[in-house]
């Protein structure tokens, strides 16, 4: 549950402020926005893969979702300054892009790891229709609010987002450092 969770809230929450983005605050650059998110995400990627596995991919989750929430708190409540001074914007948007991808990557193998290797496949799967599917009403009953409620509303998500994230560094499972993966087949 705390999986699923966790997959909804940033899915819903990244489409809520990218998205948003665009089309409302810089019309212009709507294009620009999604290619730079995308660009983001895939070159910090690799950098990301190869030290989640040297680190705590809990602690990286706990770290990346707290990241998330704090810049997207930081361009709501900065976005009117924002508009002006792009500099700052795309900082803090490639930034949040950043560490949005660390927390989907994350997030995604903690979830796994979890969830015995027989059914890991299919709880997956279900994990991410349930996500995917629970931010489509999410986007269409909000996008008859006012865009700093869409944004607030996208913030919130991502704080409900972080308490997963730490409920799941506080009691969630983690493989790796000489721990097999086999370790939690006998415990389900």
């Amino acid at each position: 549950m705390i999986g699923g969770l966790i997959g909804w809230s940033y899915t819903a929450g990244f489409t809520l402020m990218v998205l948003t983005f665009g089309p409302y605050y810089f019309p212009s650059l709507t294009n620009w926005l999604i290619f730079a998110f995308s660009a983001a995400s895939f070159i910090s990627g690799i950098p990301v893969s190869m030290f989640a596995d040297r680190t705590s991919r809990k602690l990286l989750l706990l770290i990346s979702s707290l990241g998330s929430l704090v810049t997207s708190v930081l361009i709501l409540s900065l976005i009117s300054g924002l508009v002006n001074d792009q500099y700052i914007f795309w900082v803090l948007f490639i930034l949040f892009s950043i560490l949005v991808n660390m927390y989907f990557l994350t997030e995604d193998t903690l979830k796994s790891e979890y969830w015995i290797t027989r059914r890991r496949g299919s709880y997956t799967a279900a994990v991410r229709v349930m996500s995917l599917g629970g931010s489509i009403p999410v986007i269409f009953l909000s996008s008859y609010l006012p865009v700093s409620l869409y944004l607030a509303l996208a913030v919130t998500i991502f704080g409900v987002g972080f308490v997963a994230s730490l409920v799941w560094y506080l009691i969630g499972v983690e493989t790796g450092k000489g721990i097999s993966i086999s370790a939690w087949e006998h415990e389900k």
